[in-house]
């Protein structure tokens, strides 16, 4: 399949744990993943879905009760 340097993602956590698989393969070694739409709550599981992928947690912004989080895959 192809891959991408930057994918971008509004999805609720139950999408992102159904596809995080399919996300961090579409990801180039190095490439950025950017989300959004999540609550604060849901940090901890948000960290640990995509680490399990290689992927690792760049930045993280919070706006009110929502967050977005910027991600890279490790090469």
């Amino acid at each position: 399949g192809q891959t991408a340097d930057v994918v971008l993602a509004k999805m609720d956590l139950a999408t992102r744990k159904q596809s995080a698989g399919a996300i961090s393969g579409a990801l180039k070694p190095g490439a950025f993943l950017l989300t959004s739409g999540y609550l604060v709550k849901d940090t901890g599981a948000l960290q640990n879905i995509f680490a399990e992928k290689n992927v690792v947690q760049r930045q993280m912004k919070q706006s009110g009760e929502w967050i977005a989080v910027l991600y890279q895959k490790c090469p």
